[in-house]
């Protein structure tokens, strides 16, 4: 039982919340291939598979952008990229999943996101990298601190582009309650690269706010700007608690519900 499983083109998929589901590891609240694709301020959690897989037999896809999500608390990676290409996945909270980003490498951008502690039912990597040419995969400005499997496992060719990634302490305001905004002495801060395809942070805020980007899916101190709507805006991300927003799926080994209004 999926949650959202078919062949999507030029589609987008915001604000929901897909929870819940799954009989096993098979079994994911995306799993969609098709080009063109848009998921964005939406959470996967509770899942006994994959947060989101980018995976349709038949269907390789391309240009999929994943950004200002929360996948977390699901037995298997946050987000998984199968098949296709130049997929940008930026501004996302990966937390409590076993494993953080698990790809098959092909020119996917992996920028400014949150991935921590992804260890439940054993010892996932934060990024790992199985199959495909690793030099083709760009690793820039993310957190990505105590996952129990290292921080960025290869096991296939080559080596992947790879700059101002923090494997320490980003020292966040309360990672216990899930609150990963940076603290006032955070070695994130100021500490990343400038990115033009990632303008916003997850609360939909301006980067950067200081004299440089800030590492991670947060700019500490920034405010609304630019194309930036702020907390909640369209490039902006949804409030990491268990209350749901937007449209609800809730899956039960028989049935899945939902509520709300779709834009695929």
């Amino acid at each position: 039982c999926n949650g959202i499983s078919r062949p999507l083109n030029d589609s987008e998929i915001i604000n929901v919340n897909i929870h819940d589901g799954g009989y096993d590891h098979f079994d994911h609240p995306i799993y969609a291939g098709g080009d063109n694709v848009l998921v964005e301020g939406s959470r996967f959690h509770h899942w006994t598979g994959y947060g989101i897989q980018l995976r349709t037999p038949g269907y390789p896809s391309s240009n999929w952008v994943i950004r200002n999500n929360i996948s977390y608390d699901n037995d298997a990676s946050g987000i998984v990229l199968v098949t296709g290409g130049n997929h940008l996945v930026y501004n996302n909270l990966i937390y409590g999943n076993n494993g953080g980003i698990l790809m098959f490498a092909a020119s996917h951008k992996i920028y400014n996101n949150t991935i921590v502690n992804n260890n439940k039912n054993g010892a996932g990597a934060g990024i790992y990298i199985n199959s495909g040419d690793a030099s083709t995969v760009e690793i820039k400005n993310n957190i990505n601190y105590g996952n129990n499997g290292g921080a960025i496992l290869v096991d296939t060719t080559g080596t992947p582009i790879q700059s101002h990634n923090l494997t320490s302490d980003p020292r966040v305001i309360n990672p216990s309650a899930f609150d990963f905004h940076l603290r006032s002495d955070s070695p994130a801060i100021n500490a990343g690269m400038t990115i033009p395809e990632v303008p916003c942070d997850f609360d939909g805020n301006k980067r950067p706010a200081g004299s440089a980007y800030d590492i991670g899916a947060y700019e500490y101190g920034s405010s609304p700007g630019g194309k930036c709507g702020g907390s909640g805006g369209r490039e902006g991300g949804i409030t990491p608690s268990p209350s749901p927003s937007g449209i609800s799926f809730t899956a039960s080994p028989s049935s899945i519900t939902s509520s709300g209004t779709s834009q695929l």
